[in-house]
């Protein structure tokens, strides 16, 4: 009986015309690529977060750097973000929390080499020590801690 449904799911596939065969096909593996890139972008930013705190577990100073955001750079260094603000001179905003300081630089055509130079003299004029990170709690499902 098995063998009677392979046979039969074998007939519908060779019925269907080829041009759908490959179209069908071609949907599928460019949808498997989409996640291959994603899952090896997420897998990059971990990647890099995970030297980092290495890094400052070492007390290698690493300085601010493109891909950090500026609630991560406040949470290591235990600075408020509002001074990151004040001293870029940026608003204090969704789009400004959540971007990385490359995004910000070149959504805002600002120099990101001078923002790295002003974040990282921040930095030192607060004779700051960077420690781990602290993740945000996650909010569960219904909402509870």
């Amino acid at each position: 009986m098995n063998n009677d449904w392979a046979s039969a799911r074998k007939q519908q596939y060779q019925a269907m015309p080829r041009g759908l065969r490959i179209a069908l096909l071609a949907c599928l593996l460019l949808c498997s690529l989409l996640v291959l890139t994603i899952l090896t972008i997420k897998e990059v930013q971990a990647i890099r977060e995970a030297r980092n705190n290495q890094r400052i577990q070492q007390n290698t100073d690493t300085g601010a750097q493109p891909w950090m955001t500026i609630p991560y750079i406040a949470r290591a260094y235990g600075i408020p973000e509002s001074d990151f603000f004040t001293a870029l001179n940026i608003p204090e905003n969704d789009h400004t929390r959540r971007a990385p300081l490359g995004i910000i630089a070149k959504r805002n055509q600002r120099d990101l080499n001078t923002d790295l130079a002003t974040i990282n003299t921040l930095l030192k004029e607060r004779h700051a020590t960077p420690g781990i990170p602290i993740q945000p709690p996650t909010a569960s499902p219904r909402g509870r801690p």
